[in-house]
C-alpha cells in the first residue's frame, strides 16, 4: 500500500492523462486536477491497478497500488533534463559539504563516469514507492526469484519473470533522484546535511519515493561513461546483463564526503566476484503512450 498522503476531495474526473506527458503541464494542476488522474490511469491499466485515493509525497504525486502485491507505484511524469554530472552538483557539494581536497577526489572519480552531460527526454512511467521485499520479489515472479538483493543474473532475468514490470533506467532514476532536474542530491540531502548534520533517510523524498540511497538495479548494461549515451529514458543495452546501479549510501556517513554517494548522478558498477553490496529492485511500470 502507498504510505504517507495528502488528502484531497478530487473534483471532476479530467478525460485525458495528457499532463502526465510533461511535467511542468503536471506542475500546474491543481491538487484536485491531480487527484482526478489517478481513476482513469488506473482504469488505463487494467484490473490489476487501483486508484490511491490520496495524492502522495510533499509534492503531491498521483500514486496507484498494484492490487495482487500490495505494491505502491507512483505516477512520474514525462520532461527532459540534464544527466551527469554537472558543474551546479560540484559546486553544491563544494558549497554544502566544504572544498576538501578528499571532496574533490571523489567528485573527479564521478564525473570520470558520469560525463558528457548530455540532455534526456524522459517518457512518463510508473515506479514502486520502495524497494521490493523478498517476499514481494517471489510473488511477482511467481516464486522464480525469491531474494530481495538481486546478483546481475537475477536482475536480468527479472522482467521476463514478471507481467509487464521491468527493471527502470538509469536516466529514469537519475531523473526522480533529481524530481525533474530541480535537485543535485537525493532528497536534497547535501543542504539537510549542512544544516542538521545528518542524511535525509529513510525519509521520503518529495515525490514520495523512500530509500532513494540504497542502491537499486537498472536495466542498462554497464558503459565507463555517456559517451554516445540515448537521448531518451530508454535503458542503454545490447541485451546484456545489467550492469549499472543507482544509489551507494547503504549506511549514515561516516564523514561529510561520503555523501558525493548521495547526488543524483552518482552511478555504480556491480563487479563479481568481489562485490557483495545489497543490490535491490524497485520496478518500474509502462504507462499507455
Amino acid at each position: 500500500m502507498c504510505g504517507h498522503a495528502v488528502t484531497m476531495v478530487p473534483s471532476r474526473p479530467m478525460s485525458q492523462l495528457s499532463p502526465l506527458a510533461e511535467l511542468s503541464v503536471f506542475e500546474a494542476l491543481d491538487p484536485a486536477q491531480r487527484l482526478a488522474l489517478a481513476a482513469p490511469l488506473a482504469e488505463s491499466l487494467g484490473k490489476d491497478f487501483r486508484a490511491y485515493p490520496s495524492l502522495v509525497g510533499a509534492k503531491g504525486m498521483v500514486a496507484l497500488d498494484h492490487v495482487p502485491t500490495g505494491i505502491c507505484m507512483i505516477a512520474i511524469p514525462g520532461g527532459s533534463f540534464d544527466m551527469g554530472l554537472t558543474d551546479e552538483d560540484a559546486d553544491e557539494s563544494s558549497d554544502t559539504l566544504g572544498a576538501t581536497a578528499t571532496l574533490q577526489r571523489l567528485l573527479m572519480e564521478v564525473e570520470a563516469v558520469a560525463t558528457p552531460v548530455h540532455r534526456v527526454v524522459v517518457a512518463p512511467f510508473l515506479l514502486a514507492l520502495a524497494h521490493l521485499t523478498s517476499a514481494q520479489v517471489a510473488q511477482l515472479t511467481g516464486g522464480a526469484i525469491s531474494v530481495d538483493a538481486l546478483s546481475p543474473r537475477d536482475a536480468g532475468r527479472f522482467p521476463g519473470q514478471t507481467s509487464g514490470f521491468r527493471l527502470p533506467s538509469e536516466a529514469e532514476l537519475e531523473y526522480v533522484g533529481r524530481e525533474g532536474g530541480k535537485l543535485h542530491f537525493l532528497n536534497d540531502g547535501g543542504h539537510v546535511y549542512a544544516s542538521t548534520g545528518l542524511w535525509p533517510e529513510p525519509a521520503e523524498s518529495g515525490w514520495g519515493l523512500s530509500y532513494l540511497s540504497t542502491p537499486t538495479w537498472t536495466a542498462d548494461e554497464w558503459h565507463p561513461d555517456y559517451e554516445g549515451a540515448p537521448a531518451t529514458s530508454k535503458a542503454w543495452s545490447d541485451g546484456g546483463l545489467p550492469g549499472v546501479f543507482r544509489g551507494g549510501l547503504v549506511d549514515p556517513p561516516e564523514q561529510a564526503e561520503d555523501l558525493v554517494m548521495g547526488l543524483a548522478a552518482y552511478r555504480g558498477r556491480f563487479v563479481l566476484p568481489d562485490d557483495d553490496w545489497f543490490v535491490g529492485v524497485r520496478p518500474a511500470y509502462p504507462l499507455p503512450t
